[in-house]
């Protein structure tokens, strides 16, 4: 009988007779023996036998470590703080309550479902045992559960991982990872670790002290938002968002007071009254004469501050004292006659005429010591003798600028090494010696 060989090939519905092979899955059943378990109990009796020393691990779990059970916490030290958790990976509240309870039991059990993050949390408790000085053996039935685990590790710790499988992968990572720490440990440098690790601690705190200061503001910003307001201003009381709604449902109601500039007023009672006053004040006749005026009034942003306005009415305050107070006299009261009988412009160019002679006053006052006797002869109407010097100072400049005139582009030199008396003194000689006809003798460039 001819039959058909075909993995995609179903049975024909008309030919029953003709056999078809093709694939199908085979499910095996068979009993998981312990023989790997037992061998593995008679090593260690036998270790034992041969004398020696069980660990810790094994005392308890052969009833010989104490009163206290296995997985039971110890007695530490309350007072002593915890020591500081190096996880190299992220982690939850379950994964550090897993660490913290590996500190003070000899034994911790974690279970769960594939997918729950067994890996990474033993990842993480490596990390954390090594930082803190020890030395971690991890065992498994498979080679593949070893792996996902080494890649879960930083790159540092994965090189220094030695691992004890049969396959020639696993003797390749261990010659590496030999390599790895003979190499790590020909370059350690105690101080440069020491300072590192300083670093990072440093780094450690600061980052601690910024989160508590970003959670403190966070939840400050939750407390508004849950925190019962009481009843200040009016009948508004209540947690911000209902007071939000409350104000966002009258709104129709109260929406044509605008924006509040300030928390509280920033006008007082007395300030109202007198405001209230004035408006009181502000009749018929005053409406009538602002509106007869309103044509030359200045633009808004024409008109003088607050500030500069009441420096304005301080400085007519004070002018129109000292006036009263000048009036007093009576030359003073003759002269402010005189002046208000002048026109504006005439006015304002006295003002300028007594602003220049005050200036040329305080001028003459910080005048050097030496023109004080001059300038106080001229103050004293005494200036004859100042007019006269003046004449003859100017007739002397007059006469140098023409004899400068008449010099040119002549070069003059050689008086420079006399003082002035003495350099006057031979250019006279020079000058009447020329003047008499006498020549000049020597040579001369």
């Amino acid at each position: 009988m001819l039959g058909i060989l075909s993995p995609n090939r179903h049975r024909a519905a008309g030919d029953p007779a003709v056999p078809v092979v093709s694939f199908a899955p085979v499910l095996l059943l068979r009993e998981r023996t312990r023989r790997s378990m037992l061998e593995a109990l008679r090593a260690v009796a036998l270790s034992i036998e041969q004398g020696a020393e069980p660990t810790a691990l094994l005392r308890a779990i052969a009833g010989a470590g104490g009163d206290r059970p296995l997985g039971e916490p110890g007695s530490g030290d309350a007072a002593v703080p915890p020591p500081e958790l190096y996880f190299a990976l992220p982690s939850n509240d379950e994964q550090r309550t897993i660490a913290e309870r590996l500190r003070d039991r000899d034994l911790v059990v974690v279970q769960g479902p594939p997918g729950t993050g067994k890996t990474h949390t033993i990842a993480n408790l490596v990390t954390d045992l090594l930082a803190h000085g020890n030395r971690v053996l991890i065992t498994s039935h498979t080679a593949r559960a070893l792996k996902v685990l080494k890649d879960k590790l930083p790159v540092g710790i994965r090189e220094l991982c030695v691992s004890r499988t049969d396959d020639g992968v696993g003797q390749l990572e261990l010659e590496q990872s030999v390599k790895a720490i003979l190499d790590r440990q020909g370059d350690f440098s105690s101080r440069a670790h020491r300072r590192r690790i300083q670093e990072h601690e440093e780094r450690l705190r600061s980052a601690r002290s910024s989160q508590a200061l970003a959670l403190k503001a966070l939840r400050a910003l939750r407390e508004q938002e849950t925190y019962h307001h009481p009843a200040e201003i009016g009948d508004y009381e209540g947690t911000l968002a209902r007071i939000a709604q409350r104000l966002a449902g009258e709104h129709p109601r109260f929406g044509w007071i605008g924006v509040v500039p300030a928390d509280a007023p920033t006008l007082d009672a007395e300030v109202l009254t007198r405001q209230r006053r004035a408006a009181l004040a502000f009749t018929d006749r005053h409406r009538a004469l602002a509106a007869s005026v309103s044509a030359a009034l200045p633009a808004p942003g024409q008109l003088p501050t607050a500030p500069a306005f009441a420096e304005a009415v301080e400085t007519i305050k004070t002018a129109e004292a000292d006036l009263a107070a000048l009036r007093q006299n009576g030359f003073v009261s003759r002269l402010d006659d005189a002046v208000s009988a002048l026109t504006p412009a005439q006015q304002d160019q006295l003002v300028t005429a007594l602003d220049h002679f005050i200036a040329t006053a305080r001028a003459a006052t910080s005048m050097p010591t030496a023109w004080a006797e001059l300038r106080d002869e001229i103050l004293a109407g005494q200036d004859l003798g100042a007019r006269s010097r003046h004449e003859r100072t100017t007739a002397a400049l007059t006469a140098i600028e023409e004899a400068e005139r008449a010099l040119g582009s002549t070069l003059v030199t050689g008086l420079e090494a006399y003082d002035v008396p003495t350099a006057l003194g031979l250019a006279a000689t020079l000058r009447d010696g020329l003047a008499s006809g006498e020549r000049l003798r020597g040579s001369w460039v």
